[in-house]
């Protein structure tokens, strides 16, 4: 095994920006006792560990949370309106884009806020998305003036008419009668003018109601192999688990599957975006943003929708929102802050009523019963990931996670000197610090595919989105040879069989490196370093050799057919 390789990822799961400043106060504390690593090591239970770590005087005195994100900035927001403005005509992508960044700058609830998804909502409907128009001008209803509201009521007649749907001609219709009955109170100069354009609205709705009907294109649902399964939730009904010594827990089939059924469709436990895609992807779903609905609070990012907008606010946004800067300055990484999500995510009384850390779930499959080899790490990997949790415990106290539940975010200051930890407070540290172990060889990458220079397949390059944790999918052992693929709609993770999968063989996934495309050398560097084993499937067993290394006239690509095996 390559130690300085494992070295490396292990402390990259923690903090991945090496200009941030987590190990620099982890190696304060550290430092702060020449005996602090010995009675470390002397801890066996990771209640212990925290409870030393958070006893060292130093622990409080090196950091000190306040509040640090950025802030809303209305001016900024005008500015961006005024440049979509100058746009909209000759770019409307630029146009967009620049609505977008004034949504998630301006003032939330206020009237320019409104002002500006009126204009996104016309913007859409003239680039053909009446779907995203209606949502846009549905909130801009809530803070539009009074005698500006049957604009926004036109235009939502004129979103639902272009859906072309006939069972919504009826909505448009009581749109414009709205609208009518509002632009009745206007001045009668300007009222006979608004009338009439009204009025020639109705008339082409009720023709469009004569025209044939014009069904739009639905997406087709994912269909798993067969039934769900009863005891695996997200996984077929012939998906089942297996132990051995060797191999641990591992996922199984026992039905046979064919080439390109879907055994697993799952949602996740948690997710996160990648900070760097803040503004461009969805903080909740992880979809790709056409349009940004904003954060109440701050303007650092961005929602698809109203509803993932209430889904993150109501849950971890609430707690994780007014420290978004000093979690960016520490440089933690996405393993460290998909730790806090998995917490953040409920609230406290979740996690009173049905956690006990050191506890096994009935459940085959939860999350608590996946491996974080505790038993095999380094006493200084343990004490910096017990650092983390301290880091992250703060962050929760600052935020009042542990107050009763709120719909605002609230600053509870830190009490000088060392803070005693009550029951609750412990209980989450020890869900943190599991989760810190287990994330490291249980999360999965969530990808999102980009078409560079054109669409087609030649110019699709899959990148990084954010992190989740699947119950399900994490019980799938590697193979550098998969006989699965996997592929995600926002956090959603499909994963179907590449070709045919016996009854009773393992479902294998791959966590990295093919055999196809990396040597044996590589691949065993990464599976030991990354993920703490040596691999042994066939193509590290036989050691296979790499496309590259086959001799052309000897390739053969092997299919299943029927009963046997053809060879072409």
């Amino acid at each position: 095994m390559d130690m300085e390789y494992k070295t490396v990822c292990d402390a990259a799961t923690l903090q991945s920006n090496p200009e941030g400043f987590f190990y620099t106060y982890a190696k304060g504390v550290l430092e702060s006792s020449p005996q602090t690593l010995a009675r470390f090591s002397a801890a066996v239970t990771d209640k212990e560990r925290i409870l030393l770590c958070w006893s060292l005087p130093a622990t409080h005195e090196y950091l000190t949370i306040q509040s640090a994100y950025q802030a809303k900035d209305p001016i900024s927001a005008a500015d961006k309106r005024n440049k979509a403005n100058q746009v909209s005509k000759t770019n409307p992508e630029q146009a967009l884009s620049f609505l977008n960044q004034s949504v998630i700058r301006d003032k939330y609830g206020s009237s320019s806020i409104s002002q500006t998804l009126y204009l996104r909502s016309s913007l859409l409907l003239s680039m053909f998305r009446p779907d995203l128009a209606l949502q846009d001008a549905q909130a801009a209803l809530k803070g539009i003036e009074e005698d500006r509201k049957y604009l926004v009521y036109i235009l939502i007649g004129d979103c639902i008419s272009k859906l072309k749907q006939n069972s919504n001609f009826k909505k448009a219709e009581v749109a414009y009668k709205v609208a009518e009955n509002l632009a009745a109170k206007l001045k009668d100069k300007i009222k006979l003018q608004v009338m009439q354009i009204i009025k020639e609205k109705l008339v082409t709705l009720a023709e469009k109601k004569l025209e044939t009907e014009q069904k739009p294109p639905r997406e087709e649902p994912l269909h798993l192999l067969s039934n769900s399964s009863q005891s695996f939730q997200g996984a077929f009904d012939g998906f089942d688990l297996k132990a051995s010594r060797e191999l641990g827990r591992y996922g199984v089939t026992n039905i046979d599957v064919d080439t390109g059924s879907t055994v697993i469709v799952e949602g996740p436990y948690a997710s996160v975006l990648n900070s760097e895609k803040y503004g461009t992807y969805c903080l909740n779903c992880l979809e790709r943003l056409t349009t940004a609905f904003p954060c109440p609070w701050c303007r650092s990012v961005g929602f698809c929708s109203e509803k993932c907008c209430d889904a993150a606010i109501k849950s971890y946004h609430l707690y994780e929102c007014q420290t978004a800067d000093i979690v960016k300055a520490s440089g933690m990484s996405a393993v460290s802050r998909l730790a806090l999500r998995m917490v953040t995510w409920n609230d406290l009384s979740y996690f009173k009523n049905n956690e006990a850390p050191e506890d096994k779930l009935n459940s085959p499959y939860s999350i608590k019963n996946l491996v974080g080899h505790t038993e095999r790490r380094e006493a200084m990997d343990l004490f910096n990931r017990t650092m983390m949790t301290i880091f992250l415990l703060k962050l929760l106290k600052f935020s009042g996670y542990f107050l009763k539940r709120k719909n605002t975010p609230v600053e509870v200051k830190e009490v000088q000197g060392v803070p005693d930890l009550d029951e609750d407070e412990l209980l989450i540290s020890s869900l943190l610090l599991r989760n810190l172990q287990i994330l490291q060889f249980n999360a999965h990458e969530v990808t999102d595919l980009v078409f560079v220079n054109g669409k087609g397949l030649n110019n699709a390059k899959s990148h990084s989105v954010g992190l989740a944790i699947y119950q399900i999918a994490s019980l799938l052992n590697h193979s550098c040879y998969p006989n699965v693929a996997r592929y995600f709609s926002g956090t959603k993770l499909v994963i179907r069989a590449l070709r045919k999968i016996p009854s009773g063989e393992p479902i294998l996934d791959n966590y990295g490196p093919l055999f196809t495309h990396k040597s044996i050398k590589e691949r065993k560097r990464t599976t030991n370093g990354r993920y703490w084993f040596d691999c042994q499937c066939d193509a590290c067993y036989h050691n296979w050799p790499t496309y590259r290394e086959l001799e052309e006239e000897i390739r053969r690509i092997r299919c299943y057919y029927r009963d046997g095996q053809k060879e072409y």
